[in-house]
């Protein structure tokens, strides 16, 4: 118990401090920021500093190797441009799916037989463009539509 107790007031004091999940990122001109990287929508990175501070700044402001890692570390791997036009189909035919059976236009097991044809659609694209069906990859981006 008293190992436990010593755990929560030293977590405690580091979160005080700022200090967990904190990083240093760089932008293009060199010029370095510490930060925890909280949220990115692909244009824009929102940071929270150790103090407590948000910061928002434009992902193109990031070093080429700071835009990817920032991507990767908040939405997983990038995807190819070759897959980005199909990939943003999906996530809009996913996006009306789910209008619809909100709106009760569509019931669960319409919405189930569309959100199937909308995936395996994608997927049969992405291995048209040279990705294997069963990659990890392909999966990873599956997973990325499905928790849109």
């Amino acid at each position: 118990m008293k190992r436990a107790a010593r755990w929560g007031i030293g977590l405690a004091v580091l979160v005080a401090a700022g200090r967990v999940g904190a990083d240093t990122w760089t932008n293009a001109a060199g010029d370095t920021l510490e930060a925890e990287a909280v949220e990115c929508d692909g244009r824009t990175v929102l940071f929270r500093r150790p103090g407590g501070q948000e910061v928002r700044l434009p992902l193109f402001s990031l070093s080429g190797n700071e835009q990817r890692r920032v991507q990767e570390r908040l939405n997983g791997p990038l995807l190819p441009a070759d897959v980005r036009p199909a990939f943003d189909q999906a996530a809009l035919q996913l996006e009306r799916a789910r209008l619809l059976l909100s709106e009760q236009q569509l019931d669960n097991q319409e919405y189930a037989a569309r959100h199937d044809q909308v995936i395996r659609t994608f997927v049969k694209a992405c291995a048209a463009l040279s990705h294997a069906e069963n990659s990890d990859e392909v999966r990873q981006w599956v997973e990325r539509l499905e928790a849109r």
